[in-house]
């Protein structure tokens, strides 16, 4: 089996892994929020905070840096800084 979640179209700097945690009520408020993971882990370090949000009603979106988890950055030697990393939330 493969990851959770999908992946983008390739950006400017590679492919990333994303998962969408939707409420279970379906007349939940369209309330979202967006959970990027430390340096050095992936998403799912906010599994917990990502189920308590969606009882809540939230919709979360939780992806990962270039080179973390799933997501695949052009090159090892990616920077994560702040070009790339708003690069990537952009597209």
């Amino acid at each position: 089996h493969g990851p959770a979640g999908d992946f983008t179209p390739k950006g400017t700097y590679g492919y990333t892994h994303f998962v969408v945690d939707l409420p279970s009520s379906p007349q939940a408020v369209r309330k979202w929020t967006v959970l990027c993971h430390g340096l050095g882990t992936n998403l799912h370090v906010y599994d917990d905070l990502a189920a308590a949000l969606t009882s809540d009603g939230f919709h979360v979106l939780r992806y990962e840096f270039y080179n973390h988890g799933f997501s695949v950055g052009c090159s090892r030697n990616l920077p994560l800084n702040e070009e790339v990393m708003v690069t990537q939330v952009k597209e």
